[in-house]
């Protein structure tokens, strides 16, 4: 299994669509080793599944894994480089576009790519942090320093 670790150091240095796709991601129960399965319908932004919930951490680890029906091509061009956001959380009690550190994902140039996405004080950046194989589990950790 190979390792995507992500330390941000959020708040102090750094800031931080598409057609149908499932993704599956962990934790869960509907497919095998203990994969939720998520859908993205066509048109939609959101998951067929509500998993916002308000914590207190300052880590946040998760297993992904996606299938082949996260190979897409956008319909419109200019939006394929596009970062889907994946898994990830809001800080300061702010909407997610001022303040959020999250890890996304797109289908470009023929390969999946895992990304650090991160929202400080409303200015967005964004990192690629691996290529990933299709089906291959990977594991995934943010951390918030400072």
């Amino acid at each position: 299994m190979k390792i995507v670790s992500l330390v941000l150091l959020l708040f102090i240095s750094f800031g931080c669509r598409k057609t149908k796709q499932d993704i599956a991601v962990s934790p869960g129960t509907a497919l095998s080793d203990n994969f939720t399965k998520f859908t993205i319908r066509k048109g939609q932004q959101f998951c067929d599944q509500s998993t916002y919930k308000p914590v207190e951490i300052s880590e946040m680890k998760f297993n992904v894994r996606f299938d082949s029906s996260s190979i897409y091509q956008s319909v419109a061009p200019e939006n394929q480089f596009d970062i889907n956001k994946l898994y990830g959380f809001a800080d300061n009690g702010m909407d997610h576009h001022q303040y959020s550190a999250r890890i996304g994902w797109r289908w470009s140039e023929q390969a999946l790519r895992l990304f650090a996405y991160v929202y400080n004080n409303g200015k967005v950046s964004s990192k690629e942090l691996s290529v990933i194989a299709i089906g291959e589990t990977v594991h995934c950790a943010i951390r918030i320093s400072g």
